[in-house]
C-alpha cells in the first residue's frame, strides 16, 4: 500500500506538472495575442473609400478667372510654385503657394477696386471623419492704417500662402486619433488623407464714380493638390528632422 500511494502520488504530481505548463503556454500566447491587438490598434487606418480628385497645380500653376456678380470686373488670379514640385506633394513637407490678383474690366468704365482683406487656408482632404477637413496652416492680411490695397490692370495684389508641414494644429490631432503612433507621410497615406485643398477669400472694396462709398464684395476660391505616395524609406527619424528643418 505504501509503495501504491508513492506511484499514486507522483503520477499526481506528473500530471499537476503539465496542466502549469498548459497554462503558461495559453498565457503566453494570450499575451502575445493581446500585445498584436494593441500594435494593430494603435495604427490609424481609414475605412472608407478614397476618392479621387484632380491636381489643380500639376503644372506647379493654375489661372483662375472669378466673376464678380453686379460688377464691371472679373478676378483673374494666377497661383504658382516656385520651388517645390506640386506633383509630388507631401502634406509634412513646408511649402509656399504664391499669389497674384489681377483686375480685368469687363466696360469701358473702370471703377477705384481695393482688397481689402484676404485671407487663405489649407485643410486635409481624408476618408477619415477626424482629419478630413482639418485646417493645418492659415494666412491673414487685413490693412490697419488704410481701407485696402488698391488693385487695377497693371498692378496686381500678390500674396503668399504658407504651409509648415508639422503644424501645430496637425501634430494635436494626430495625437489626439493616433497616440504614440509616429506622425509620417505613410501614416497619413493609411489615414486616408488623399489631398490638401487651399480655400481662398478675397474681401473687395469697390467704387464706383459717384458713389460716396466703397461697397463689399466677398470672392471664394480653392485649389485642390492631390498627395503624392509616401517616401518608400520613410522612419519617424526622418520626419523628425524634416519637422526641424521646416
Amino acid at each position: 500500500m505504501h509503495l501504491r500511494q508513492k506511484i499514486a502520488t507522483a503520477t499526481g504530481a506528473a500530471v499537476f506538472a503539465v496542466a502549469l505548463v498548459g497554462c503558461t503556454g495559453q498565457q503566453t500566447a494570450s499575451s502575445s495575442s493581446a500585445e498584436t491587438t494593441s500594435t494593430t490598434a494603435s495604427t490609424l487606418v481609414a475605412l472608407g473609400a478614397v476618392p479621387t480628385v484632380p491636381n489643380d497645380l500639376a503644372a506647379n500653376s493654375a489661372h483662375h478667372s472669378l466673376q464678380v456678380p453686379g460688377e464691371s470686373f472679373t478676378l483673374t488670379v494666377d497661383y504658382y510654385l516656385t520651388d517645390y514640385d506640386a506633383t509630388a506633394w507631401q502634406t509634412l513637407q513646408p511649402k509656399n503657394v504664391h499669389l497674384s490678383v489681377h483686375l480685368a474690366p469687363t466696360s469701358a468704365e473702370s471703377p477705384e477696386v481695393l482688397m481689402g482683406s484676404f485671407r487663405g487656408v489649407t485643410t486635409l482632404l481624408a476618408a477619415m471623419p477626424g482629419l478630413d477637413g482639418l485646417p493645418i496652416a492659415e494666412t491673414n492680411d487685413v490693412p490697419q492704417a488704410i481701407p485696402g490695397y488698391l488693385i487695377n490692370a497693371n498692378y496686381p495684389y500678390d500674396n503668399v500662402l504658407t504651409i509648415e508641414g508639422f503644424s501645430t494644429p496637425l501634430a494635436d490631432r494626430w495625437t489626439l486619433l493616433a497616440g504614440a503612433q509616429p506622425l509620417t507621410e505613410s501614416g497619413l497615406a493609411a489615414a486616408g488623407v488623399y489631398a490638401n485643398r487651399m480655400t481662398f477669400s478675397y474681401r473687395i472694396l469697390v467704387k464706383n464714380n459717384g458713389d460716396s462709398g466703397y461697397h463689399q464684395r466677398i470672392v471664394q476660391d480653392t485649389v485642390t493638390v492631390t498627395q503624392a505616395p509616401p517616401p518608400a524609406a520613410e522612419t519617424p527619424a526622418a520626419s523628425t528632422a524634416a519637422a526641424t528643418t521646416g
